[in-house]
């Protein structure tokens, strides 16, 4: 089963080089840049993504609806052969196919959704981005690490190909019970899609094992969603 490096060994790599790194506000403008601008990314209020995925634990494949407005709500919905998949976020709560989640089940939800729009991640915290160092990988290509620290521990690390200034790769993580938890993406077939960079595929990883991947078929950016997007239908 293909794995992604985990988010310590990452790190550990990072750190050890004596590579002195750029500048990391000079590095997060050339990010944006690459991603479509400032302005237009500032105007992104809502983002609705269509695909289709692919579950390793189901061993099956599936129709994917995302709904993302920035910052802090989202509703995923997968619909499988046999099941479906039904996550809502608004703030500092979640559902679970209209069941209140529990507080890891809240987490893991705004670690979902912080990854779905990086530039404003960037642009919202760019002061508070730490800077990781340099690695380069066996085809000479180099990137860099970038590590946000958000609030109740969660942490959002992106891996950046200094000569793209694309994000390939991003981490997110929690801790339960004094355990840490990692899931990441690796990002792929980049595309414009009104002015903005996005990722058309996306290969999911939890705790370093291969869990599926996305398949994005349809972007669009909105400035509105339906009332109770978010929220469970009363």
């Amino acid at each position: 089963m293909k794995k992604i490096v985990s988010l310590f060994i990452l790190l550990s790599t990072l750190l050890s080089l004596s590579a002195q790194a750029d500048d990391t506000q000079t590095l997060i403008d050339k990010i944006i840049a690459t991603y479509g601008g400032e302005a237009l990314w500032r105007t992104t209020v809502g983002i609705q993504q269509e695909g289709s995925t692919y579950s390793q634990r189901r061993h099956n494949s599936g129709t994917a609806s995302r709904s993302y407005q920035y910052p802090g709500k989202m509703k995923i919905y997968t619909q499988y052969e046999n099941d479906t998949e039904l996550r809502q976020l608004d703030g500092d709560q979640a559902w679970n196919h209209g069941a209140a989640g529990a507080d890891d089940y809240v987490q893991e939800s705004k670690l979902q959704a912080r990854r779905l729009a990086l530039p404003l991640l960037l642009l919202d915290h760019r002061h508070k981005i730490k800077n990781l160092g340099q690695r380069d990988d066996d085809n000479g290509h180099v990137y860099e690490g970038l590590e946000l620290e958000l609030e109740d521990g969660l942490k959002i690390l992106m891996e950046v190909h200094l000569e793209s200034s694309r994000i390939t790769a991003s981490w997110g993580m929690m801790t339960l019970a004094g355990k840490p938890l990692e899931f990441a993406s690796l990002y792929e077939d980049f595309r414009m899609v009104e002015g903005r960079l996005i990722s058309f595929k996306e290969t999911h990883f939890a705790m370093s094992d291969n869990i599926g991947y996305t398949l994005l078929e349809n972007v669009t950016f909105v400035s509105d969603f339906p009332a109770k997007t978010f929220r469970p239908v009363e």
